[in-house]
């Protein structure tokens, strides 16, 4: 028995010094540097679309970086004084990231696709509708936060550069870090007098930042691969209403308001590289 016992010692301890060394060549392989994105929030600095219905009446403050995947945030309002704000961010998966921060998110319609009769193809079968715009295919959401308040989004997946349409659904795209830190001024530290008063409440912080940075994939979070990152050439164009009255009348209407506003800024997207042009 003590023979046995004597060498299976050294081949445990040679297993775990396998799964070290793997965990050691995956965790090295899945370092991968950020890539600068090449458009940001500075290239739009000028840019303030305006129409008949539709004007800008907001905007949120941006950091123009070449880490920071949102490039313009806009609160439009049209000339009946209804208000949509409107995004553009690289790679955007919405529905995914509205869910982690408690919300239920339903897919009204996708819209992405044509069919020969005119029609749209949805997730349960076809519906006609008169299409709202040339440019726009796009996602119908409608999202309910935890206190039952409902607003109605809408998603295109467009080109870098021309900012013309796409087939992809947003749900294809890189889950994004988590928004919704139990405390978002929380930055790890190390092991320091003021973390050890609290060691557990400190280590849960660190281990659901991680979780969180890792996009809540278990292969990530042990560093066996690399982090998903936004894809360069495609952006999220995301709109959405303010809370809705009750009754379907105010979500069909909702619906019409936010399509129209999405579809205002995108048609200004694409003719912003020729505008450009003239401009040189």
């Amino acid at each position: 028995m003590a023979k046995h016992q004597s060498k299976a010692v050294p081949i445990v301890l040679i297993i775990c010094l396998a799964v070290i060394a793997f965990w050691v060549i995956m965790s090295h392989r899945s370092r991968n540097s950020f890539i600068p994105f090449e458009l940001t929030a500075g290239d739009f600095t000028t840019f303030r679309p305006r129409s008949e219905q539709w004007r800008v009446v907001g905007s949120h403050d941006m950091t123009y970086d070449e880490t920071i995947p949102i490039l313009f945030t806009f609160l439009l309002e049209n000339s009946d004084g209804q208000q949509i704000t409107a995004s553009l961010v690289y790679g955007y998966n919405m529905p995914e990231c509205m869910k982690h921060k408690s919300y239920e998110v339903e897919l009204l319609e996708d819209r992405r696709r044509r069919t020969e009769d005119g029609g749209r193809k949805t997730e349960s079968g076809i519906i006609n509708h008169q299409p709202s715009q040339p440019q726009a295919r796009i996602q119908i959401w409608k999202l309910t936060s935890d206190i039952g308040d409902k607003s109605i989004w809408v998603t295109a997946m467009v080109r870098t550069g021309d900012y013309e349409g796409t087939d992809l659904d947003v749900r294809s795209m890189a889950f994004p870090r988590l928004a919704s830190q139990d405390n978002p001024n929380w930055l790890p530290r190390g092991v320091t007098a003021e973390s050890m008063k609290n060691p557990i409440n400190n280590t849960q912080a660190y281990i659901r930042r991680k979780w969180s940075n890792a996009r809540c994939d278990l292969a990530t979070f042990l560093k066996l691969k690399k982090q998903a990152l936004p894809a360069q050439d495609i952006l999220t164009l995301v709109a959405h209403s303010p809370t809705l009255r009750a009754g379907q009348e105010s979500e069909e209407k909702a619906i019409q308001q936010v399509l129209s506003a999405l579809s205002f800024i995108h048609a200004e997207l694409i003719a912003l590289p020729e505008r450009e042009d003239k401009r040189r």
